[in-house]
């Protein structure tokens, strides 16, 4: 039997209706609220990622300015002469017994055309620790047993050079703490010789871990005067033990960093 539609059905179809409408509007307001919130929240961290993350352009004008503050510490006035050239065979057997230092000195000195001995530097201005402290000064006795690092023998350089009026006046010795190898031997190339820490007889370093001030000591430490490079590439080395060497670039690299990468150049003063 067919139905047909009342004034009651039409008023609950409009019920219905307003109840469906109702709902779609709340949906609708609901939803508005919720994207205005992720648009929001993706700027707050889009901005704040701008603010933490520099450029790329800005990383690499850092990473080139640093290098540019490298280059300018490395730079040393070309010698007015070759003074790589005068370096001659000095050894510290059987005089001066535990002093490579003293004696490497002594032949950088000579090479700069200054006349002094081994016995001179020893007795007169070599900087001996006080208090132990064997960071800025010689420990032991030269001439029998000792060592000395960086800080001690700029010392005594300068106050050697100090005494040399004029002629000592144009040169002044310095520390080459941390400087990479390469380093070494553009001052080479300059034709200044430099003092450089190794080991004993070209060996690994016997580290102790016992450190003072900049230094780690190492029991087999040994002091040398790089000098130069032959036509294959190896190092010439004066050795205070072993006399005018050639020793293998690449090796000596590796001695001269596990060391501590240390040295001290005496050239011109800026």
């Amino acid at each position: 039997m067919p139905h047909f539609r009342t004034n009651s059905d039409n008023k609950n179809t409009l019920i219905v209706a307003g109840v469906v409408f109702g709902i779609f509007l709340i949906g609708a307001i609901i939803f508005g609220v919720y994207t205005a919130k992720q648009n929001s929240t993706v700027q707050i961290i889009t901005q704040e990622s701008t603010t933490q993350v520099p450029s790329q352009s800005t990383a690499t004008n850092n990473t080139s300015n640093a290098d540019s503050n490298e280059n300018a510490s490395n730079n040393v006035a070309q010698a007015p002469q070759d003074y790589t050239q005068n370096v001659k065979e000095l050894l510290q057997f059987p005089v001066m017994q535990g002093g490579c230092e003293v004696t490497s000195l002594t032949c950088n000195l000579n090479a700069l055309g200054f006349e002094v001995e081994q016995e001179d530097i020893a007795d007169n201005y070599l900087v001996y620790a006080e208090d132990d402290d064997w960071s800025v000064g010689y420990s032991g006795d030269p001439y029998y047993n000792g060592f000395g690092f960086p800080a001690c023998i700029v010392s005594t350089a300068n106050a050697y050079l100090a005494d040399q009026g004029d002629a000592g006046a144009q040169f002044e010795a310095i520390e080459l703490k941390g400087k990479s190898f390469d380093t070494l031997l553009e001052y080479v190339n300059q034709g200044w010789p430099v003092i450089v820490w190794t080991t004993m007889y070209f060996s690994t370093p016997w580290k102790t871990g016992l450190t003072m001030g900049d230094y780690e000591w190492y029991d087999n430490e040994h002091c040398v005067v790089l000098y130069g490079t032959d036509e294959d590439g190896d190092l010439l080395i004066m050795d205070p033990i072993d006399g005018l060497v050639t020793r293998s670039a690449s090796r000596f690299a590796i001695i001269y960093e596990d060391c501590g990468s240390m040295g001290v150049l005496i050239s011109s003063k800026k």
